[in-house]
């Protein structure tokens, strides 16, 4: 009896091993952003641009995070059905790290900004 209580312990021990491993590894499609788009052919969505306004960063700043930005694997995955990339950059000119979040709209072929951070400083903003 005591054997069998261990090796059930053993076993179970060992699942939430890998269901941890697998939750803080995260979906490997995290990391794997699709092919960057030309920047002219990035979407904006209202609520990017709200955010863009009040957080002080232009479409230039953005362009270069999506095209030289790193994957943040921990903060992309899954919202919503779809996946969402979230691309970080230091501003050349403040020294601000920036973060945009990414859509990949399947039926236009184009990436959509869904938002647009930055995230060393906070900034008021009314956007919905």
């Amino acid at each position: 009896m005591k054997r069998g209580f261990v090796r059930f312990f053993i076993i179970l021990a060992g699942v939430l091993l890998a269901a941890l491993c697998k939750q803080c590894l995260g979906d490997d499609s995290a990391c794997d952003f699709p092919n960057r788009n030309h920047t002219k052919d990035l979407v904006y969505s209202r609520h990017a641009k709200c955010r863009m306004d009040c957080r002080k960063i232009g479409p230039a700043l953005v362009e270069d995070v999506y095209q030289y930005g790193e994957v943040n694997c921990a903060k992309s995955g899954k919202n919503k059905g779809e996946m969402r990339y979230a691309l970080e950059k230091e501003d050349a000119l403040t020294g601000d790290k920036v973060r945009i979040i990414i859509a990949d709209d399947q039926d236009k072929h184009s990436h959509v900004v869904v938002t647009v951070i930055r995230l060393d400083k906070e900034f008021p903003c009314n956007c919905d």
